[in-house]
């Protein structure tokens, strides 16, 4: 029976490491996000665990299999891989809660590897390699100011909304700076004057470079539209998406990512979304527009919880 405990106990202490092809939902709830509760939809099951490293721990990006991951009360910044639980460090981020904006440019073991943050409130980029015991700071220029990143076929893309400049660079590492390159120029947020909040990611998927739009209701927290675009750089320019076909886009409050549906056992042409604070999944439709709610995991609190996609 101890032994039986004993395992178990182990068990509970790390993610259920079962492979699946489409993202796992991970809810950190409870005081300081002491628990977190992974559901796969595939399965339609959702597995509570108490990982150590993940405890007073917010998810600022997850890639390559890694997190990047940030102590509730400090500063203190590391990656995680949830297979192996090995850790890589990063250095100490002064006033990181404006740092909404986090890139993992590729695996850790990647000497081209960097992490990136970007402070919305002075407009600076921050970025290292991990391991390194300092970041490089980079004031940028207005017109670089990223409103959504992410990496499409090993770069690192930004999403920028100056009216009179690219709506999305290109960023490159020379030396100890960052340099930008505009490749779209056409604007993409010609929207009616009644949309007043909106959200903006950047996803790679099956080769393409996707831009979705989420729509929020006047002020408030509910979401009622999306729109997709298509980076289509023959042409260098975006192009409307009606419909995703077998896929499915997966929404937090600050990344995206998209797989198969057929392979992810989701429903296809939809964007799977969930919000902060907010324990249920919320499923969009891109053919009918409409939006079903699910609850994946009813043991979470309702106002403490803080949803992520993430891959294992």
């Amino acid at each position: 029976m101890e032994a039986y405990d004993e395992e178990n106990k182990n068990a509970y202490s790390h993610p259920p490491l079962r492979h699946q092809p489409g993202p796992w939902l991970v809810i950190c709830d409870e005081k300081h996000q002491e628990r977190q509760t992974f559901f796969s939809i595939l399965e339609n099951h959702y597995y509570p665990r108490i990982i150590p490293d993940m405890c007073s721990k917010y998810i600022k990006t997850s890639n390559f299999g890694w997190l990047v991951l940030k102590d509730c009360v400090s500063d203190n910044f590391f990656l995680l891989n949830l297979r192996s639980m090995e850790k890589a460090h990063l250095p100490e981020l002064k006033s990181s809660s404006s740092y909404r904006i986090c890139i993992l440019s590729a695996t850790p073991s990647d000497p081209n590897c960097r992490v990136i943050f970007h402070d919305s409130g002075d407009n600076c980029a921050s970025f290292c390699r991990p391991g390194d015991v300092e970041y490089i700071k980079q004031e940028l220029d207005d017109d670089y100011m990223p409103f959504a990143a992410t990496t499409f076929k090993g770069k690192v893309y930004w999403l920028t909304l100056r009216c009179d400049r690219h709506s999305l660079v290109v960023v490159d590492f020379t030396g100890q700076s960052l340099h930008f390159r505009g490749l779209i120029k056409q604007q993409c947020l010609l929207m009616p004057p009644e949309v007043i909040c909106c959200g903006f990611y950047l996803i790679e998927s099956e080769n393409e470079l996707l831009f979705v739009h989420k729509i929020y209701l006047g002020f408030s927290c509910d979401v009622t539209n999306f729109r997709v675009l298509r980076a289509e750089f023959s042409k260098m320019e975006w192009v409307e998406v009606e419909s995703i076909g077998q896929r499915t886009i997966f929404l937090d409050s600050n990344r995206g990512m998209a797989s198969s549906s057929v392979e992810a056992g989701t429903r296809s042409n939809c964007i799977y979304f969930v919000n902060f604070g907010d324990k249920n999944l919320y499923v969009f439709d891109m053919e009918d527009r409409s939006i079903t709610t699910l609850l994946p995991c009813p043991n979470v609190s309702r106002h403490d919880s803080l949803p992520y996609w993430i891959w294992l």
